[in-house]
């Protein structure tokens, strides 16, 4: 139950804005729900629920008032339950009163009430029909002298008001006679006078109202919708704000309303409707009267501003500053609601319309501008920094032999002016660009001044040397397929040539990669810049490779010594092998020569083999025979006398003559096997015991641990002569040594068999367990949609009898026949716990018993 007041705006700027439903301000209490639109659900349809919504706005009883309100009481009748009532008490503190006969009201001291009630409850001194009554002091007894008026039948035409539809409530106090009114679907059905500003709340001019409701074993959603309270403004209207030119959609329908007008009508798409599109051309307050459909009229108003659009953009003048230099610039645009500058760095206060620049690069600033009406408009300025100095010119030294000059150019940007010194040697000292030809090594300096007064020097220096230096080469010894480098480099030297080439990595660099195949000496010469030359040789002597040799290494069995192996070879050549030694696989290892030795890499394959396995039982069991005498049996290696030989041992002893793979035994104790492989000669050892078998005799008892019934059940074995070795069975499934076994949920006949630890004698015995289902689900998804007691569905004596909470009889059935699908007279029940009782021939004693307990109903 909800009402649809709403507001849209539409703006012609590509944007638009929601504005909210003005909407009665009250606080909820227990389980009251705000629905919106000033709507409340105060009571959801569950039992022993209680909820409230209560007002801080003030009521002075010396001033006529009204409330005019929709209620709705639910949609179940006879199990309806329990009614809304509205509360005036003298302060606006949220409190719950008695749920359900309470109607949530029950027990609020110095309060003046209004219940609909929607419930019989006789000690109340409730009629049997829905009905409407005056009370004061949070007492729900209408047989009481708290009793002001009624209680009469809520509706005039109906007993009953739980029919799921919205009723039209009124409730009307007229000060001059002291009468308080209460109207039902325009009817009015209940009056009471007297002075309950001084009777009730003892002349206090704030008292406060709210509305609470509740329910109990049976129950109803409980909720209201406002149309009008006299003493609360814009109770459905906000008011709002557009764009000249946009229109706002404004929507005050009420369900129980007739007719619309607004006023003025200027700028209203359609007076007479409850949601026309408002179109003013200036501020505007617009009021629309409503008249209900019991002819009661109250009005609405909405005032909706009409703001202005940005003015034009602001002209921003472009400046050039010196770096720290700063200019100010003006934005100001009218209808401007805010300013946005960026970049941020050098501005003062990014967000105002008058800024102070200080960038230190050359920038372009926006600033961007929003107006009242959400529009937007942008505008750059661009600040220039010039007049700072370029970066440091990059000066070259050089070289120069005597009487050569060079040209050296110091141009950077923004200068005014150069100085060179000393200026001797210098064509034009005061130029950025200058001739130098020194007759001795100088060092020159420019001082660069700029047009911002900042100065930088920088240095070049000029040598005047032109001779060329001799390198130093070392004649070298390598490996046939290695190289070795040269270095030739010398000083003032402007080219080298190799030769003969072959072999050099660059005939034409001054260090060079030398790779000969035969022995050979390589010449370099070197030009300098003078044009002065030198020759050097340097001898670069071949070694051809040598292979190194090793004696084999013979096989050896997994795990067996293995010793290192030697790190020189028989001719004499030192190196190491890598992998590390492995006597658990076949390893190829490899033997590194030592650096200069001028040997190639080797390699030697070691050959590891595997230890032959068998796999003998952890223990083999001999059962005796009636004569009570062991029976053979085999220990079998799976392998063959073909491919190995056998040792045998007992306990330690070796037996004389069993060579064989298979060795039959009669004897318990503890067997070993040594067998070799024929082809590796590596040997493995294998060992087993051999165990002595008791079997059970005829006498095994089953004892239950726990009572039948139980949601899970333990059951004890007991045998005669269990000497540890006996193993357990439950209905087939694995054996065990312990001869307890928990968590049995089925019910029914349960076997448990016994055995002398897997070979001799299985005994069996069976035991009956009784068991219920905790809960069911009858939603008809084929899973759990009914309930019974299958474990007694084999006996047609088994009777079930089904109760609630309350001890009511609920269903009765034989399991045998039927079963529960949780409804009592057509009617399904709601999801609590259940109550049964079991009558049943208990199959241990043979003899009738009854069982008593509870179940959960879910939906």
């Amino acid at each position: 139950m909800a009402k649809n007041y709403q507001l849209h705006c539409f703006f012609i700027f590509f944007f638009s804005f929601y504005i909210g439903h003005s909407q009665l301000i009250g606080t909820t209490i227990g389980s009251a729900t705000d629905l919106g639109n000033n709507c409340f659900e105060i009571t959801p349809s569950i039992k022993d629920q209680v909820g409230g919504v209560w007002y801080g706005n003030p009521i002075n009883f010396d001033e006529d008032f009204t409330i005019i309100y929709e209620g709705n009481f639910g949609t179940f009748d006879a199990d309806g339950a329990d009614g809304i009532a509205l509360v005036f008490k003298n302060d606006a503190t949220p409190v719950l009163g008695n749920f359900g006969e309470g109607i949530g009201y029950g027990g609020i001291n110095q309060s003046l009430v209004i219940e609909l009630d929607t419930f019989q409850n006789p000690t109340s001194n409730d009629p049997t029909f829905d009905h409407v009554a005056i009370t004061r002091d949070g007492n729900t007894d209408h047989g009481d002298a708290t009793n002001l008026s009624g209680p009469v039948q809520a509706s005039a035409t109906d007993i009953n008001i739980e029919d799921g539809l919205d009723h039209l409530i009124k409730i009307e106090w007229i000060a001059g006679t002291t009468t308080l009114n209460v109207f039902f679907d325009c009817d009015l059905r209940l009056s009471y006078t007297g002075d309950v500003k001084t009777d009730i709340f003892f002349g206090d001019d704030t008292v406060h109202f709210g509305f609470v409701s509740s329910t109990g074993f049976f129950f109803n959603s409980n909720q209201l919708c406002f149309n009008s309270i006299s003493f609360v403004e814009d109770l459905i209207l906000n008011d709002t704000t557009i764009c000249l030119g946009d229109s706002v959609l404004v929507d005050v329908t009420l369900s129980s309303a007739i007719s619309y007008n607004w006023s003025p009508v200027v700028g209203v798409s359609d007076p007479t409707i409850p949601n026309p599109e408002l179109t003013p051309t200036t501020t505007t307050n617009y009021v629309v009267t409503i008249t209900d459909q019991c002819g009661d009229v109250f009005t609405e108003d909405i005032l909706v501003t009409v703001n202005d659009l940005l003015g034009t953009a602001p002209s921003l003048t472009d400046s050039t500053l010196c770096i720290g230099d700063s200019v100010s610039v003006d934005a100001t645009t009218i209808n401007a609601v805010s300013y946005i500058w960026s970049p941020a760095v050098g501005v003062d206060n990014p967000i105002s319309p008058i800024v102070t620049l200080s960038p230190t690069t050359t920038t372009t600033y926006t600033v961007t501008i929003t107006g009242q009406c959400g529009d937007i408009i942008t505008e750059d300025v661009l600040i220039t920094i010039d007049g700072a100095l370029g970066t440091t010119p990059l000066l070259t030294d050089s070289t120069l032999c005597a009487g050569d000059f060079v040209s050296v150019d110091a141009t950077t940007v923004n200068a005014v002016s150069y100085a060179w010194s000393p200026a001797v040697g210098v064509d034009n000292p005061i130029s950025p660009v200058v001739i130098l030809s020194p007759t001795v090594t100088t060092t020159y300096t420019v001082t660069i001044t700029g047009q911002c007064g900042d100065v930088i020097t920088e240095d070049v220096v000029v040598s005047v040397d032109g001779a060329l230096g001799t390198p130093s080469l070392t004649d070298n010894t390598i490996c046939i397929g290695d190289s070795v480098s040269a270095d030739a480099i010398t000083v003032n030297a402007i080219s080298y040539v190799w030769s003969p080439v072959i072999g050099v990595d660059n005939p034409i660099s001054p260090i060079v990669t030398l790779s000969p195949t035969t022995t050979t000496t390589y010449t370099v010469t070197i030009t300098g810049q003078c044009g002065d030359v030198v020759t050097e040789d340097v001898l670069v002597t071949v070694t051809p490779l040598s292979i190194p040799s090793f004696d084999p290494v013979d096989p050896i069995c997994f795990g067996d010594s293995l010793a290192d192996l030697p790190t020189t070879d028989l001719n004499g050549i030192m190196g190491s092998w890598s992998p590390a030694i492995d006597n658990t696989v076949t390893t190829t290892y490899t033997f590194t020569p030592q650096n200069g030795s001028c040997s190639e890499i080797a390699t030697l394959t070691i050959d590891v083999n595997s230890l032959p396995v068998i796999t003998l039982e952890e223990e083999y069991l001999i059962c005796k025979d009636s004569a009570g005498n062991n029976i053979p049996i085999i220990i079998a290696t799976g392998l063959s006398n073909i491919d190995y030989t056998f040792e045998w041992l007992f306990n330690g002893v070796l037996l004389s003559g069993e060579n064989v793979a298979d060795l039959s035994v009669q004897q318990p104790g503890l067997y070993e096997v040594r067998f070799t492989d024929m082809t590796t000669n590596c040997e493995n050892v294998a060992t087993t015991e051999v165990i002595e078998v008791t079997p059970p005799d005829n006498s095994i008892t089953i004892n239950q641990l726990t009572a039948n019934f139980s949601q899970r059940n333990t059951l004890e074995v007991v045998v005669s002569g269990d000497d540890g070795s006996f193993e357990y069975q439950l209905d087939n499934g694995p054996w065990q040594r312990n001869n307890i076994f928990t968590d049995i949920l089925d019910c029914g006949l349960h076997t448990i068999t016994v055995r002398g630890n897997g070979l001799c004698n299985n005994l069996s015995e069976s035991i009956f367990l009784l068991n219920y289902p905790r809960f069911f689900t009858p939603n008809n998804d084929s899973f759990n949609d009914r309930w019974t007691i299958d474990c007694v569905a084999d006996q047609p004596e088994a009777s079930l009898f089904i109760f609630d909470h309350y001890g009511k009889l609920l269903s009765v059935f034989k399991p045998s026949e039927s079963s529960w699908d949780g409804t009592y007279l057509g009617r399904p029940l709601p999801s609590t716990d259940y109550w049964f009782v079991l009558e049943y021939n208990d199959p241990e004693e043979s003899i009738m018993k009854k069982f008593r307990s509870h179940f959960s109903l879910k939906r």
